[in-house]
């Protein structure tokens, strides 16, 4: 039986057509587009208001409407629709496109704070006074885990938050880093000390009887 395609329920403009077809797309390819998909709600929602298909005045006029966000989120808002409008012209060679070179600029880089390691020290001591939770049995075993890996591996926050134990290969001392950014996986080297860690933690699961996954709390 063939699988039906995804079904993406609440688009009413006369972009939706459009906006389904290129969602279908982008999932089959195994991306997840939650994100996009907001923005592109957003888009339908105004041009259904508007009764009208995305043309300049429109897309001049739903961009209007976008002030509360900051230049960076706005920006990626616009470079959303712009890859739709694209994805639009390979059918519809006079569909509009919108001009990036009139998005927001982005933002200024924030310069990064690298911690010193005296200050890890304090955060590995702190996490070793912290208590076990109904919840997180495990919960300093696993905060010391994270810090080690966050200043060891270069995951970022995001990634961290979504680790399972499954995702821990013992034999490669490697991790699995699922739909990280751009929307892709990855394989992870760690370092013997954060390698380590992470069997100890593997094994108090077991032992205790906690059902995987286990994520930081």
């Amino acid at each position: 039986m063939t699988p039906r395609p995804p079904r993406f329920a609440g688009f009413a403009s006369r972009l939706a057509p459009s906006i389904e077809a290129y969602l279908r797309l982008k999932t089959a390819l195994g991306r997840r587009y939650s994100a996009e998909r907001t923005t592109l709600r957003a888009l339908d929602a105004f041009l259904t208001t508007v009764d009208d298909d995305l043309t300049t005045d429109t897309f001049a006029a739903w961009n209007a409407t976008l002030g509360r966000l900051t230049s960076g989120v706005h920006r990626n808002w616009l470079r959303v629709v712009r890859n739709l409008c694209l994805y639009r012209r390979r059918t519809l060679p006079d569909a509009f496109v919108p001009d990036p070179t009139g998005f927001p600029k982005p933002h200024v880089s924030v310069r990064p704070y690298i911690f010193t390691t005296a200050e890890i020290v304090r955060l590995l001591h702190a996490a070793d006074r912290l208590d076990a939770t109904p919840r997180s049995p495990l919960r300093r075993e696993t905060f010391r885990l994270a810090i080690v890996l966050l200043y060891t591996s270069g995951l970022r926050r995001g990634e961290l938050v979504r680790l399972t134990i499954g995702d821990y290969d013992p034999c490669d001392q490697t991790l699995l880093v699922r739909e990280s950014k751009f929307h892709k996986s990855r394989l992870l080297p760690i370092s013997s000390d954060a390698s380590r860690r992470s069997r100890r933690i593997c094994a108090r699961v077991g032992d205790t009887g906690i059902r995987s996954p286990q994520r930081v709390r």
